[in-house]
């Protein structure tokens, strides 16, 4: 409602027929009866705002929600356990020599050396002669396989002293053989000897050695190193490292050079005539063995 100063529109028009009745009084006039003016002199308050009451709800987000759930991922999962290998383990143990190895400076290697038929021919040349240099290869081909020993000739130039005389001959049990596969050898040698020196008298002697190993053939010798499969060389006395050698692969016939030392001369005889041996043994024994491919 509309308002002059602080009296409402209401409350004036009160006022107004107040004043005229007042007037109408003052004329003598009698009034018949007795005017009730009710007058509402309502509410004198500032009338209300009738301005529509904006809505200050907060609008509702009608837009449909986005799951944010994250989505379940539904590849396939990789197995990352390590695979066991299931290849079966190989043994690394190496085996035993039973065939010629690749290479035979990778491990020793030692052919067999088996004893070959008795009844040898063991020939004593005279001091004056000396032993033979051997050949080598007389044809193209190298030995190969086993060769049969049959004739032993023992050189005994500077042997022995001048002053006595041996005498050397086979007591049926010598023989030998040796064993070529190739890159490897082996040579075995069993002396069943009787020996005869001055002084001393004939005595047995036996000995029987093994030697062998990898080798290599350089114009009439063979390098080797026949410790590398030794067996039965008497104490103190070393395999030798090389030998001569002649070989004529139409024939089949193989000789080697072997030479004894005086050490292992002085092994043939019994330990009781050692001393007197000593005196008589001046220098290494060669003998040229002969052999027969079998």
């Amino acid at each position: 409602m509309r308002t002059f100063g602080c009296l409402s529109v209401r409350a004036l028009m009160a006022l107004v027929l107040c004043a005229a009745v007042v007037a109408c009084g003052d004329d003598g006039g009698e009034m018949s009866g007795t005017v009730d003016i009710s007058v509402d002199a309502g509410d004198d308050t500032t009338a209300a705002d009738t301005t529509p009451e904006q809505d200050t709800t907060p609008e509702q987000d009608t837009t449909p929600a986005q799951d944010t759930t994250p989505e379940a991922d539904t590849t396939p999962e990789q197995d990352t356990t390590p695979e066991q290998d299931t290849t079966p383990e190989q043994d690394t143990t190496p085996e035993p020599d039973t065939a010629p190895p690749t290479s035979c400076t990778a491990a020793p290697y030692c052919p067999a050396a088996n004893p070959g038929p008795t009844g040898i021919v063991l020939s004593l040349q005279p001091a004056s002669v000396a032993p033979p240099t051997l050949s080598g290869l007389l044809g193209a081909d190298a030995p190969l396989n086993v060769f049969d020993l049959g004739v032993v000739d023992v050189y005994q130039q500077g042997a022995f002293s001048p002053f006595i005389t041996v005498g050397l001959s086979d007591n049926g049990g010598s023989n030998g053989s040796a064993n070529f596969d190739g890159e490897a050898w082996s040579l075995y040698l069993a002396l069943d000897l009787v020996v005869d020196i001055t002084g001393i008298g004939a005595q047995p002697a036996q000995n029987t050695v093994v030697g062998g190993g990898c080798y290599s053939l350089s114009g009439n010798t063979i390098q080797s190193d026949l410790s590398t499969c030794a067996n039965g060389w008497p104490s103190g006395v070393t395999p030798p490292d090389s030998a001569e050698f002649e070989y004529d692969s139409s024939t089949g016939v193989l000789k080697i050079k072997i030479v004894l030392t005086k050490d292992f001369v002085l092994s043939l005889v019994p330990a009781e005539f050692a001393g007197l041996a000593g005196l008589a043994i001046t220098g290494p024994l060669t003998l040229v063995a002969t052999l027969q491919a079998n």
